[in-house]
């Protein structure tokens, strides 16, 4: 015997499920607001995110790179979750430092980090070469300006940004110079060939790139200290401390930690450091897949 539904019904249906499904929305997004301590603990109890994600996952992340044309010699846009961030990357030609004559400058411009970001890409030439960015010694050399922009903030920015200014200085290029027998530089904005661009960062290794991943860390009772990979807005708020490790080098056997940022009022072991760590190189491998494809 076959049951069939008139058009009628099924409409009634759909609408009554919909108006369900709102309703259970509805009173998601007032537990949050109301007790957002609550809202999340509860979720965490049962072990599960409220994005639904176990603990240890980082939500999906994409890179997207070489979407300004205009006014940046490199550009990315990186999205984790719904976090959003836009670097651009400049230039500048200008007379080094007496004591740096034979190096280039690279700055960052940023409304959060930015002082440990230049500290990340800059440490022992990581991924870029400052005395590459020479063009005339003691006399002309680029600076090398990486702005980015927060587009939206979900949580875990400091791996969003550093992402993409990682992104935007692989994507970046260096347009060609002339020097005359002054000493005065003339780039050459002319010429379009892009063969005659250099890479700004060269032929960085893919173990000279650094990677992040920052973890949260909620204590829910007395013995048991909870860990989450990349964490939400949300889960930022309520977290009593967080780990952020920088590793480089795509072979797990090589990776390096570059950078270590802990704060927070709740201490972390040298165990659950060495779990971030190892969490880290994993995340590397992931990313960088993202990052030179």
């Amino acid at each position: 015997m076959t049951t069939t539904v008139s058009s009628a019904q099924q409409e009634q249906e759909d609408l009554e499920f919909l108006i369900h499904e709102a309703e259970a929305s509805s009173w998601i997004d007032t537990f949050s607001a109301l007790d957002s301590k609550a809202f999340l603990t509860t979720f965490l109890e049962n072990k599960v995110r409220p994005d639904g994600r176990v603990f240890l996952s980082s939500r999906p992340t994409s890179i997207t790179t070489g979407i300004l044309t205009r006014n940046a010699v490199g550009s990315a846009l990186v999205t984790i979750g719904n976090t959003q961030v836009l670097a651009a990357i400049s230039l500048l030609v200008g007379t080094p430092a007496a004591e740096f004559g034979e190096y280039g400058d690279l700055t960052v411009t940023s409304s959060h980090y930015a002082t440990w970001l230049e500290r990340v890409l800059r440490t022992s030439g990581l991924m870029l070469d400052l005395k590459s960015l020479c063009i005339l010694p003691n006399k002309a050399a680029w600076r090398v300006q990486v702005i980015l922009q927060v587009l939206n903030d979900d949580g875990n920015i400091r791996d969003c940004m550093l992402l993409a200014a990682v992104a935007a200085l692989l994507n970046a290029r260096l347009p060609p110079v002339v020097v005359d027998k002054d000493g005065i530089v003339s780039i050459q904005v002319d010429d379009e060939k892009e063969d005659h661009f250099a890479k700004v960062c060269g032929d960085s290794s893919t173990n000279n790139i650094p990677i992040p991943l920052t973890v949260g860390f909620l204590q829910l009772d007395k013995k048991e200290m909870t860990l989450l990979v990349d964490p939400t807005q949300l889960e930022e708020e309520h977290c009593d401390s967080t780990c952020c490790i920088v590793v480089t080098g795509a072979n797990m056997n090589s990776n390096q930690v570059v950078n270590c940022e802990v704060s927070g009022r709740v201490s972390i072991s040298s165990q659950q450091l060495a779990l971030v760590a190892q969490m880290a190189k994993g995340r590397a491998r992931e990313l960088l897949e993202l990052l030179t494809s």
